[in-house]
Order: C-alpha cells, then sequence, then structure tokens
C-alpha cells in the first residue's frame, strides 16, 4: 500500500494532481470519493499524503546512504599504466609518484600500475599488456650521476598501435628532481590530450606572518615552496616576466607606490620606477617587450590591482631572450 502510494505522488504537477487523486479510491477503496476539488482541497490531501508516508518511510529514510551517481565523465578518461621508475629510491624523490600526482589533479586520465619491471630501454610487450586492458604505458629510471646530479629518463607507449610516442632525459640536480617530474607529466599530458601541460610552471604568492610579509616561489601543485623575500612593507601584486626568471611588485615607498624586480637567480630586489596610482592604491605591474633602441625601456599598461597568485610559462624562453621590462620611464 506505501509503495503505491508512493509511486501514486511521484511526479506531481497541477496539471496531473487532480487526476492521480481522483485514482486514490482504487489504491485504498476504503476512502470515500473525493468532494469536488478546489485547489484548498487538492493541497490539503497532498500534505496529509505527505504526513502519511513522512510516518511510515521516515525511519527507514534517516538510516538510507545518499548516493549520487556522476555519468559521462568516466566515458572520457584516458587511461594510462604507470609504474615506479627503476632505482628512483637512490634519488630520494618518487618521481613516478609525483608523475602521478600531477595526472590525478588534471581529471583527465584513469591511471593504473602493476609490478613490471620494465624501464625506458625496454620494449613492453604490446600483445600481452593489451589482454591485461593496458591502452597506455610509461616507464622510466632514476639513475645517480659522478658530479652528485641524476639522470632522469622515461618513454611512453602506446599499447594500442603498438607505438614509441616518445621520451626524453634530464641530467638534474637534487633540488630540480621535482621539476624534471612535472615537466615528464607536461610531456606525457600534451602526447595523449594534444593540448600543453602547465605541471612545470611555477606560481608567486605572498603571505604575511606577524609584522613581515614574504614573497613565496612554489611548483604549480604548491609543493617546494621557498621564500624569495621577506619585507616590513606590503608586497602587492607579483608578476612574473615572460622569461619566468624575473618577478615584479610593487612597494610603499616615500607616501606612494613603486614598481619592484627581483631576479630569481639572485641579487635581491631592486626599485624599477613608480607604481601608477589609481583609486585606493596603485596599478599592479605588467611586463611588455622593451623598445629595441633602449634594453632598459617599458611601460605599464592597465592590470588588476591584487593578485595573491600569478603563474609564469611552462617553458621560458631562452633563445633570443627579449628585453622584458616594467616601470618605463
Amino acid at each position: 500500500m506505501t509503495t503505491n502510494i508512493f509511486k501514486f505522488l511521484l511526479p506531481l504537477n497541477r496539471f496531473t494532481l487532480a487526476a492521480r487523486v481522483l485514482r486514490l479510491k482504487a489504491l485504498a477503496p476504503s476512502m470515500p470519493m473525493p468532494m469536488p476539488l478546489t485547489k484548498r482541497r487538492v493541497l490539503s490531501q497532498c500534505a496529509l499524503l505527505g504526513a502519511l508516508l513522512g510516518a511510515v518511510l521516515g525511519p527507514q529514510l534517516g538510516q538510507a546512504q545518499l548516493r549520487v551517481d556522476v555519468t559521462g565523465l568516466g566515458v572520457t578518461l584516458i587511461p594510462l599504466n604507470m609504474n615506479a621508475f627503476r632505482d628512483e629510491p637512490s634519488a630520494g624523490q618518487k618521481i613516478s609518484t609525483i608523475v602521478q600526482a600531477d595526472l590525478e589533479r588534471a581529471g583527465q586520465f584513469k591511471l593504473t600500475s602493476t609490478a613490471l619491471t620494465l624501464d625506458e630501454t625496454s620494449r613492453p610487450d604490446f600483445a600481452a599488456l593489451r589482454a591485461r586492458v593496458m591502452e597506455n604505458f610509461v616507464s622510466g629510471s632514476v639513475t645517480p650521476l659522478a658530479d652528485g646530479r641524476f639522470d632522469v629518463r622515461f618513454r611512453l607507449w602506446d599499447l594500442m598501435k603498438s607505438q614509441d610516442l616518445g621520451g626524453a632525459s634530464y641530467a638534474v640536480s637534487p633540488g630540480d628532481l621535482r621539476r624534471s617530474a612535472h615537466q615528464i607529466s607536461d610531456f606525457i599530458y600534451e602526447k595523449l590530450t594534444g593540448v600543453k601541460g602547465i605541471f612545470s610552471t611555477r606560481i608567486a604568492y605572498v603571505t604575511k606572518a606577524k609584522t613581515m610579509y614574504h614573497l613565496w616561489i612554489a611548483d604549480a601543485d604548491g609543493e617546494n615552496a621557498q621564500a624569495a623575500l621577506s619585507s616590513p612593507e606590503p608586497i602587492i601584486s607579483p608578476s612574473w616576466s615572460p622569461d619566468g626568471q624575473r618577478i615584479a611588485f610593487n612597494v610603499r615607498s616615500g607616501g606612494g607606490f613603486a614598481v619592484a624586480v627581483m631576479d630569481l637567480s639572485g641579487g635581491g630586489a631592486r626599485i624599477a620606477g613608480r607604481a601608477h596610482s589609481v583609486a585606493g592604491g596603485s596599478q599592479g605591474p605588467h611586463w611588455v617587450p622593451a623598445q629595441p633602441t633602449s634594453p632598459a625601456r617599458a611601460a605599464l599598461p592597465p592590470s588588476p590591482a591584487a593578485h595573491t597568485a600569478r603563474r609564469h610559462p611552462p617553458e621560458p624562453r631562452r633563445e633570443a631572450r627579449p628585453p622584458w621590462c616594467v616601470a618605463c620611464p
């Protein structure tokens, strides 16, 4: 009886409500034939039936678990099998784990792992791996070098097409091991999606502790954060240079605001010029190419006044580097 009434109630709308109330007599023969329906009577009967359902099903619904099924997303996930890189424990950084975390955050991959002992020099058994429902496969290695650096290598395979999608090697210092993992993530992401990855980019953000302001540089995943500058004055609107080598920001100076530039390779920050004032503050610095006749010239177009984090391009343009500047006279 309860189930029938529940099915009777859903779905309800103003066009079908009157007809379904009339069917109550068939579901509950003891109920008298409804009187001529009015809007108030229909609403009253709905309230009565709702109370009945709450009394009968309330305890069961209170103990029920909510389940949400998301459909459509899983169909587009790209299968990728990735194992631990050979000898990666010797580096103190699990390169494969960092790569997996990058790709998981992208939300476009279905990642799996197996206990296969393969590296970038091994040619996989395509038929055997396909039989294990694998479509793409990554293998690699981390080898210590005599000068203290590490040689990080990897290779990506398309198992369905029995095709080598390429790989790369990076000779990096221990401090750059995480960056090499992010570069591997960029390579895999671009090869399998056709879109350039941004895992190897960095972010700049400002924190305040007591009376000091701190400018931090971190990997795109928020890890490996390093304090680049500390100041008793606010550090406002950090902005990356297009080559990723410098950061400009606004600071208070002489009752107004100035643009400071810091070279990440060392040397500290220097004042580059006055910041343009706007109502309630100043414009954030914005990098533009300098004029060919004057490497020190630049401009300050309008820019949002406050940003907590900025990202620089994933791969600095080191060749034919233009003289990017801010705060031109």
